[in-house]
């Protein structure tokens, strides 16, 4: 198991991750742990007064941007781009 780091440019500053290959041809990375386990991650949204908290344990680049991914939903979210 190959552990990357990922980092990504959001709005809130410079965020890193650390990854494993999971989909080479969609370029999906699954998020873990020092010791390669599976290390969910959230984001928190504020629109109009409601806060949405949105989980997810992947991540999947296009081009340089940077979106969540996870197997248990077909929603993603643009993260940033990469840094």
């Amino acid at each position: 198991m190959n552990i990357q780091n990922i980092s990504i440019k959001t709005e809130q500053g410079i965020k890193s991750y650390m990854c494993v290959l999971k989909n080479q041809e969609q370029s999906i990375y699954q998020i873990v742990n020092a010791q390669g386990e599976n290390n969910p991650q959230s984001i928190e949204w504020k629109n109009n007064g409601s806060v949405k908290i949105f989980l997810f344990n992947g991540l999947k680049i296009i081009g340089n941007e940077v979106f969540s991914f996870t197997i248990l939903s077909k929603e993603s979210y643009k993260l940033g781009t990469l840094a």
